[in-house]
């Protein structure tokens, strides 16, 4: 098994037990049709200004549950900056919670960390080597 596959298990189970330990089902439902859907297409929104402000060229896809874009830089620093530009997302969000002490926002701070694994663990790579 790959790292990456390792990685979506281990966070997706981690998610899951912790979500479940402070909301209840009908928040659950929710989340899962609606703020998730949402979530995902304000992620993608996100890389979609970074790489127009970066000036990448790019690609939209969609292959089985992915659905993101393929870009060709010219060099690592704009593809980090891409990549981790949907983090912005997330400090909003923990924004949000430390004024509104929510559950659900909490939640979705974890699930797009858990979305955000392969960008992440991608700009990591990149500034490693």
């Amino acid at each position: 098994m790959k790292l990456k596959e390792a990685t979506y298990i281990i966070s997706g189970f981690l998610i899951s037990w912790v979500t479940s330990s402070f909301i209840d089902i009908k928040n659950a439902i929710y989340i899962l049709f609606l703020l998730i859907p949402l979530m995902g297409i304000t992620h993608e929104i996100f890389h979609l200004i970074a790489i127009n402000i970066l000036k990448i060229k790019y690609k939209f896809t969609i292959k089985g549950l992915y659905i993101g874009f393929i870009v060709n830089v010219e060099n690592k620093r704009k593809y980090i900056l891409a990549a981790s530009f949907p983090q912005l997302f997330t400090l909003m969000m923990v924004f949000f919670y430390i004024f509104t002490p929510n559950n659900i926002i909490l939640t979705l701070v974890l699930l797009h960390i858990a979305i955000s694994i392969e960008d992440i663990g991608k700009c990591l790579k990149y500034i490693i080597s």
